[in-house]
């Protein structure tokens, strides 16, 4: 049965440790009351700067690295006749699911890959150099272009400064108030020769695997760009947004969504850790009502298995309705054919992990009311998905900006951000106003 387009984006919206999509849509959401709560509470000039930071910087988050990737992938790679879907954790000594593996399943369950990983093998350096390049590269490129946008919000501020100053005819109509486009591209210029002259990604190979780990490392030289760009006055503010953002996206994501599913099976006594694309599959209903997944999963644990035996026991029961779950809820990589992948990476662990999850949703089940606890299940999901959300962009979104407000007027009695009144102050004196 195919999935729903709708199945899709929820189950991915739930995957707060192997998706960027519930870190966009924090983003995003956050972004617009960020923005919100400066442009009502803050100072003059702090709504417009939100605005072009927060989106210009969520456009180089979700554009960046996976647009950038994404042309590696079609060019460099293709050029290379290398699939970029390989996983090279394949290459690590002493994998479970490692290339020789993968080639040994292919040739007996997979031959149309064979090809793929026979070249693969053969250039390992090669793979190795390109998937590298990939990652170094989409990150110079993306936290340079963070750098450009940053030294554009500060400029446009310092040109909306000057132009109030000339409106009230208080310097001569003369003075030259426009930003200076050619130092701004050359800022951009000299940001992406340095970050690519100069990168740095020792002891972080565990990171470019994983696509939301992957991406904490643009948004962790985002907060270092941001930081090193702060203004005079703002640093403490900025260093404490940061700080909040990283702990919501990345830090607290993945254990508020497990918190919230211990929750509900306390409150409810229906356990909904199995991924969305599972609990809202009604072929997974099926086979828990007629007792076929039950029974899969007691064959799978008649005889202890770990490591190599539980990918073993994957390949060869490739149509059988427990592989048949485990490939929906994503812990059993696939084509897009919905085949088994050998150039992609499975860990037994996750496997195990997952299996335990259906044998206790079929056990806290009954069958004379399973479709009703099935809805209830999925209704419950869904409400911790969207509360994890909810609890990060409200933070992040309100309760931060307002906190920093707040400081600004501890501090300084005023709501202005106070590196903006000393952009303010510079500008008089350099026009000889004060």
């Amino acid at each position: 049965m195919a999935i729903s387009l709708t199945t899709k984006l929820i189950s991915e919206l739930g995957n707060s440790s192997g998706s960027i999509l519930p870190i966009w849509a924090k983003d995003v959401a956050q972004d617009s009351a960020t923005t919100l709560v400066y442009s009502k509470k803050g100072g003059k000039h702090d709504g417009k700067e939100k605005a072009i930071e927060e989106y210009g910087t969520g456009l180089v988050w979700v554009c960046g690295i996976p647009f950038v990737k994404k042309i590696f992938d079609k060019t460099i790679y293709k050029k290379a006749k290398i699939n970029p879907d390989f996983d090279i954790r394949k290459f690590k000594q002493g994998a479970e699911d490692s290339i020789d593996y993968a080639l040994e399943k292919a040739k007996k369950f997979a031959v149309d890959q064979v090809g793929d990983l026979e070249k693969i093998k053969a250039s390992k350096k090669l793979t190795q150099g390109l998937f590298i390049g990939k990652f170094i590269g989409a990150t110079a490129i993306s936290m340079a272009a963070l750098g450009a946008l940053i030294h554009l919000k500060q400029k446009t501020t310092e040109k909306s400064i000057k132009q109030k100053l000339i409106s009230e005819k208080i310097v001569d109509d003369k003075i030259n108030v426009t930003v200076n486009n050619d130092e701004f591209f050359s800022s951009f210029k000299g940001n992406a020769q340095k970050k690519a002259n100069n990168p740095s990604f020792k002891g972080l190979s565990n990171f470019m695997y994983n696509p939301v780990w992957n991406m904490s490392i643009l948004d962790a030289a985002i907060s270092g760009t941001r930081l090193t760009k702060a203004r005079k006055g703002e640093r403490a503010e900025v260093l404490f947004k940061e700080a909040s953002a990283v702990s919501f996206f990345y830090l607290l994501a993945t254990p508020i969504q497990k918190g919230l599913e211990k929750i509900s099976e306390k409150l409810f006594k229906i356990p909904i850790d199995l991924d969305y694309k599972v609990l809202a599959d009604n072929e997974f209903v099926d086979a828990v009502k007629n007792g076929s997944l039950k029974n899969a999963i007691k064959d799978f644990k008649a005889t202890p298995k770990e490591g190599v035996k539980v990918l073993d026991y994957v390949w060869e029961n490739e149509n059988g309705v427990l592989v048949n779950m485990l490939k929906k809820s994503g812990v059993v990589p696939t084509t897009k054919k919905g085949k088994i992948s050998a150039l992609k990476f499975m860990e037994s662990g996750e496997v195990v992990d997952t299996i335990d999850k259906m044998d206790k949703f079929i056990t806290k089940s009954s069958t004379e009311t399973l479709e009703k606890f099935a809805k209830k299940a999925k209704g419950l999901k869904i409400g911790s998905i969207f509360a994890n959300i909810g609890i990060a962009v409200a933070f992040l979104g309100i309760i931060q900006p307002l906190l920093a407000i707040k400081g600004r007027k501890l501090k300084g009695g005023s709501n202005e951000n106070p590196a903006v009144k000393q952009v303010e102050n510079k500008v008089k004196q350099d026009l000889n106003l004060v």
